[in-house]
């Protein structure tokens, strides 16, 4: 793996995205952490000594910070918040391709066929939402785990989520991913972050990969966000900046 720049690269603005600072806390964890690891049957965590006033101690409490995640719901999986924070990096990176890739196709072929209801839009839209469904809904659920972290609210149960396909959660997700008050989650953002990653190791879709190539969009010429120490490979623009 090459070696990429020791800083967040191509991070969205933190108020229309609220896992960024769940994902770039992952990097960089706090300096107060507790050596010690403590779990329930959802969670695992540290706690954070606090540097804070005593006062608001007694009625907040110091933080935590999690550091893996049981699902409860489903085929019993778990996910580390390095591969959750990994997953979110790779979600971001994918609505950023198949959004610039329609706007290359768009611009640059003039044949009705990519009309937003010709069989070429509707393809590409349905594998960009597969990707982008399963992204926001971590995003979604990181912004309520910061919120938890922050407050010391650490979940003992998820809530059971009514069915949904995780092929496509931009139209089936259980969950209120425009309400980002502090509130009971359920476990669909696991089993999402999962899917992303296997996505990922499938790679994007074939038949998009080769339109890119038909109008001479490169990967390297799209800004990717790059999160240090989380285990991510470094995207091919920041690899063409680092040999240049």
């Amino acid at each position: 793996m090459t070696e990429g720049p020791p800083y967040p690269v191509g991070l969205p603005d933190s108020p229309d995205f609220p896992g960024v600072d769940f994902v770039v806390q992952t990097s960089h964890p706090p300096s107060t952490l507790a050596t010690r690891v403590q779990s329930n049957a959802i969670v695992s965590y540290r706690e954070q000594t606090s540097t804070l006033p005593f006062l608001f101690n007694v009625i907040n409490g110091p933080g935590c910070y999690f550091t893996s995640f049981r699902s409860q719901s489903g085929a019993k999986v778990a996910i580390s918040r390095q591969e959750l924070s990994r997953a979110w990096v790779i979600g971001l990176n994918a609505m950023r391709f198949y959004g610039r890739l329609l706007y290359h196709l768009t611009q640059e072929w003039e044949q009705p066929i990519m009309h937003k209801y010709s069989p070429t839009a509707l393809r590409i839209k349905r594998a960009a939402q597969e990707w982008t469904g399963c992204f926001k809904e971590i995003d979604w659920a990181m912004g309520i785990l910061k919120q938890c972290e922050n407050t010391h609210s650490i979940p003992s149960t998820w809530i059971t989520p009514a069915s949904y396909d995780i092929t496509d959660l931009t139209l089936t997700s259980p969950s209120p991913i425009k309400n980002q008050e502090l509130q009971p989650l359920n476990d669909v953002f696991i089993y999402a972050a999962l899917h992303l990653l296997k996505l990922d190791r499938q790679g994007y879709n074939a038949e998009c990969l080769a339109l890119a190539e038909s109008v001479d969009f490169k990967l390297d010429q799209m800004q990717h966000c790059y999160i240090p120490d989380i285990g991510l490979n470094l995207p091919p623009d920041l690899k063409d900046s680092e040999n240049g």
